[in-house]
């Protein structure tokens, strides 16, 4: 799409900072153009290579010679997006070629002027007289009188179909442009600069190249000009300066040129590539770990890229419809509005997969928002929008999911320890607690105190299957609260079915609950009043506590989050519960504890 040139400053809105383009929000939308306005990036290296690429600092002097001056982009300054690659700027690969704009118009006719450009001595271009249109073409000798010498810029268009196909050429950029040998089929030709000013072209080529003079006939309406059918005059040559070479070098020159011009395209690109390819090892995110699983373990808790990917990839249909959590409280009239936009481009410039990436290194290394804020060159406030968005996500995602699996998948993947001693073997349990701040209620701290670790804290009951499979999981209860309290409260028993043995260890007492569903439970054998453990009770007392050994493994993985090393805020133990429950199931994308 080509830059809408040549049209007055009337419209309000965004408009595009790259000097030469006009483009603004109000003016295409106007003219029925969808075009897009970006903001420049947060990222420091990502922010330099667009500007530098922009070159919004390059301005001309009094005496013509063009010099640099800082140019410091303000919070409404945008870029459109004619000047990416496919007309839409790419954020998530960094080697595509949308990922910084790469199509501008370089050579401008008219020098870009802001304040900045002003106190460095920047000269005003002198605006014309309000009866008096633009020159089209450069000044010739032919003897022509002074009134139809006219310039041709390069913002001067002119309509295809005036011009024979064999006329016009492709840029390396890809637009389209006349030769410089090229006629007009007919000496009334209409010719275009900028939507507001139409104008009649004739073309005089003689053998001494002459330049092509455009008359101008005030006796013409506007037609309808659609955007296909609108090429731009090629100014590669200055006419009046330079003259035209002989005749038998006019086929080899452009070809020099155009090989000249593509040697310098290929080292800018590559010059960009590795520029690319910098910031892709520097920046914090997923993508920089993807060939290292140790990594991606560290920072995830899955095994390798592929899994996180999987895993990502199966959320990424509803993860793309999020809604932030500040939207819904600031815009709650608007919720059509508001599930239209992207959760990216509300909160942070971040994809969704390094959102993502973001949660789980806050769950699994227990990184603070501010560390978290510094590593992915965010705001804090951005950091906290999307843990708390992403928990509530994952949670309601999660707990969708059918964790309790049937009689017969249990069955396929018991383990021979467990066919040959406990083969009816339905679930594994065991109780955890993490800590919590001390609360200062004195009745709430009575039921949160556990005397054997002399702290407050928060319990929760685990099931695992015979595999090591994460089968069930409560939520966090006081931790004063006993283990058959919380098997009666947690619903566990009504997935029980006739039959079924539950393991437990000694602090389990839930035989009576159990009865009613006529099912079972291992449990190591008491001592009583016997003083003596006969040798059958030994056996099952060793055999029962190497099994049940799986289910505190199980809970080890989930300990392996270290979000919960540090003591939760008291305050904050709703978000907390459910933390507990994604990263518990999360440790079932790690892989069965026990394999056949």
């Amino acid at each position: 799409m080509d830059c809408i040139r040549g049209m007055y400053k009337e419209s309000v809105g965004d408009y595009c900072c790259v000097p030469g383009c006009t483009n603004s929000r109000g003016k295409c939308k106007r003219a029925g153009i969808k075009v897009s306005f970006y903001k420049i990036p947060a990222d420091e290296k990502r922010r330099t290579l667009w500007l530098s690429l922009i070159r919004c600092d390059v301005i001309a002097d009094k005496n013509g010679v063009s010099k640099q001056v800082p140019f410091t982009p303000k919070p409404h300054t945008r870029i459109c997006s004619v000047h990416f690659a496919g007309g839409k700027v790419n954020h998530d690969d960094p080697t595509h070629p949308a990922y910084v704009p790469t199509i501008f118009p370089r050579n401008a006719s008219k020098e870009r002027q802001t304040n900045t450009s002003k106190t460095a001595g920047a000269e005003k271009l002198t605006p014309l007289p309000k009866n008096r249109k633009r020159s089209l073409a450069p000044p010739c000798s032919a003897g022509r009188p002074k009134k139809a010498r006219k310039w041709i810029t390069d913002a001067t268009q002119a309509c295809s179909a005036n011009f024979h196909p064999s006329d016009i050429k492709t840029s390396l950029a890809g637009k389209r442009m006349l030769s410089s040998t090229a006629r007009t089929k007919d000496s009334h030709a209409k010719c275009i600069q900028g939507p507001r000013l139409r104008s009649l072209i004739t073309a005089s080529c003689s053998e001494k190249s002459k330049s092509s003079t455009c008359r101008q006939d005030s006796g013409v309406s506007e037609p309808a000009i659609q955007e296909d059918s609108v090429l731009t005059v090629s100014c590669d040559h200055n006419y009046s300066a330079q003259p035209a070479p002989p005749s038998g070098q006019l086929e080899a020159t452009p070809n020099k040129q155009t090989n000249k011009q593509l040697e310098v395209a290929q080292k800018e690109t590559e010059a960009r590539q590795n520029e690319v390819k910098g910031l892709t090892t520097e920046q914090f995110c997923l993508e920089r770990f993807s060939d290292d699983p140790k990594l991606i373990n560290f920072y995830t808790g899955f095994i390798d890229y592929k899994t996180f990917v999987s895993v990502f990839t199966a959320l990424q249909p509803t993860a793309s419809t999020l809604v932030c959590r500040t939207q819904v409280q600031e815009h709650s009239s608007m919720m059509d509005e508001i599930k239209m936009t992207p959760f990216k481009d509300e909160c942070t410039s971040l994809t969704l997969i390094d959102q993502f990436f973001m949660f789980m290194c806050n769950v699994r290394q227990g990184f603070h928002e501010q560390d978290l804020a510094v590593r992915f060159n965010v705001s804090e406030e951005s950091v906290c929008r999307i843990l708390i968005t992403w928990t509530k996500y994952l949670y309601v995602m999660f707990k969708s999911l059918s964790l309790w699996p049937s009689r017969r998948t249990v069955d396929q993947n018991m383990p021979e320890c467990f066919k040959c001693t406990y083969p009816n073997t339905r679930v594994i349990l065991d109780c955890t607690e993490i800590s919590v701040q001390t609360p200062s209620s004195k009745v709430i701290d009575s039921e949160m105190y556990v005397d054997f670790q002399s702290h407050t804290t928060y319990k929760s009951l685990v099931g695992i299957t015979p595999s090591g499979s994460v089968s069930f999981v409560s939520p966090l209860y006081p931790g004063g609260i006993s283990a058959k309290d919380i098997t009666a409260k947690s619903g566990i028993l009504d997935r029980i079915e006739p039959n079924d043995q539950v393991m437990v260890d000694k602090g389990f007492q839930i035989q009576d609950l159990l009865e009613p569903k006529h099912a079972t439970v291992v449990i190591p054998p008491f001592l009583g009043q016997k003083g003596k453990f006969s040798q059958q009770e030994v056996s099952n007392t060793h055999e029962i506590a190497r099994l049940q050994m799986h289910v505190e493994r199980a809970i080890h993985r989930i300990k392996d989050y270290h979000i919960f090393d540090k003591v939760v805020p008291f305050n904050f133990a709703s978000t907390i519960d459910q933390i507990w429950t994604v990263c518990t199931i999360l440790t079932n994308f790690r892989g069965p504890l026990l394999q056949n």
